[in-house]
């Protein structure tokens, strides 16, 4: 029998290359998709870290606007740091803001901005986020409270008022109606209008939910004791001549901030305009007045209360020309008696009680008239101001979807 080696060779090599080509195309296969797999997961990491540099983003444009309202986006990009290695730069974000650019409507002031994350890694990939910020100054209203408010029978209010609850109380006296001369708005109910002998001239509205702004109490504090005026203790600055060149325990308050940790007493003239901060409460013992050109404007601003003091006579026609800002309530001590309060300017407390009325002072001042000073929104000068600012639009850019939203 005659065998044909060189035959039977090359069929056995034809079968091993067969084999060798086989297992090279599944070995092929799988790093292909190994290296897809990788990339892929590569290219969603770096999406997510740009997303996560937007969000942060959009944080950032909020928390400045509460402190500026008039800020209008980053200069340059700006570092985020990994949450779990903060010494680890995941990325950057941009904010810049878009036209028209910031548009009074209504109540508010509405900004449209563009947000861009980046990641680190891979800066070309980026996420953009497109919202729009609801903001204004708490001085913009007369009277505003995170919780409810009150209107005593016979108040005279001239300008708006917010609150998550108001009452009206109807005066039996129709010759003077409860009145309030501009709008009352509401997150969450109102009680007595319409009814008898309550006015209200621009109408009572239901608005969405916003967050109030908080004191600053450590850019307060830093600001005072830059230039020698951070008293500690419990403080009687009652009928004061105030400026920021006056002498307070031996510095001067040239910040315009004057900063108690603990309780003050205040009343007198105010010649600059100023901010008086405490820790605690706010106790006023007599007027609040202004002087000079242009006129000052007067900030009080409190981590509990502010009060009037019961030792204010009951004959004085109390006169109050400043901007009260407290944590907890504006009302009086017990046992004040004073016939009547002229306040010109605004109120905001940010403490919580719906059922409660964050200001009461009806029961202490027989005749109440109250004029907003439309100079703190027009030509805002009292240091450290906070305000409202509130997500309002958000969408991912490519996304048809809008989301609403109150932060």
């Amino acid at each position: 029998m005659n065998i044909n080696i060189g035959k039977s060779k090359g069929v056995a090599l034809l079968g091993v290359l067969a084999v060798l080509i086989f297992v090279f195309s599944i070995t092929t296969v799988a790093a292909i998709s190994a290296f897809g797999f990788v990339e892929s997961a590569r290219v969603k990491e770096s999406s997510d870290n740009a997303l996560y540099c937007a969000q942060e983003g959009v944080e950032s444009t909020i928390f400045n606007l509460r402190t500026n309202m008039g800020w209008n986006g980053t200069a340059v990009p700006v570092n985020v740091a990994d949450l779990a290695d903060p010494i680890k730069i995941v990325g950057t974000y941009d904010v810049q803001i878009v036209a028209p650019g910031a548009q009074d409507q209504g109540t508010w002031r509405m900004t449209p901005f563009q947000v861009t994350g980046a990641d680190s890694l891979n800066p070309l990939n980026t996420r953009t986020l497109n919202i729009v910020v609801r903001s204004q100054t708490p001085a913009k209203f007369l009277m505003s409270a995170q919780g409810g408010i009150t209107v005593g029978a016979g108040a005279q209010l001239d300008s708006d008022i917010l609150a998550s609850e108001i009452r009206f109380n109807a005066n039996a006296d129709s010759s003077k109606p409860t009145h309030v001369g501009g709008k009352a708005l509401y997150t969450m109910n109102q009680q007595g209008f319409p009814g008898p002998n309550i006015e209200v001239d621009d109408g009572v509205e239901e608005v969405d939910d916003v967050t109030f702004p908080l004191v600053d109490f450590d850019n307060y504090k830093q600001m005072a004791q830059s230039s020698n005026a951070y008293l500690t203790g419990n403080t009687n600055l009652s009928d004061k001549s105030f400026s920021k060149a006056m002498d307070i325990s031996g510095g001067t308050p040239s910040s315009g901030v004057i900063y108690v940790d603990g309780d003050v007493i205040v009343s007198g003239t105010f010649y600059d305009s100023m901010a008086i901060v405490a820790t605690g409460k706010i106790i006023i013992n007599g007027d609040i007045l202004t002087s000079g050109d242009p006129v000052p404007q007067v900030g009080l601003f409190a981590g509990d209360e502010i009060l009037f003091s019961s030792t204010i006579p009951k004959a004085t026609p109390l006169k109050i020309d400043a901007f009260l800002m407290a944590e907890n309530q504006i009302s009086a001590e017990a046992g004040t008696d004073v016939d009547s309060l002229d306040f010109y300017g605004s109120m905001c407390v940010r403490g919580f009680d719906p059922s409660g009325s964050a200001i009461n002072l009806s029961a202490f001042f027989h005749n109440r008239d109250y004029n907003h000073n439309g100079e703190l929104v027009n030509n805002g000068m009292i240091p450290g101001m906070t305000f409202f600012a509130n997500l309002e639009e958000l969408a991912i850019d490519g996304d048809p979807g809008v989301r609403q939203a109150a932060l």
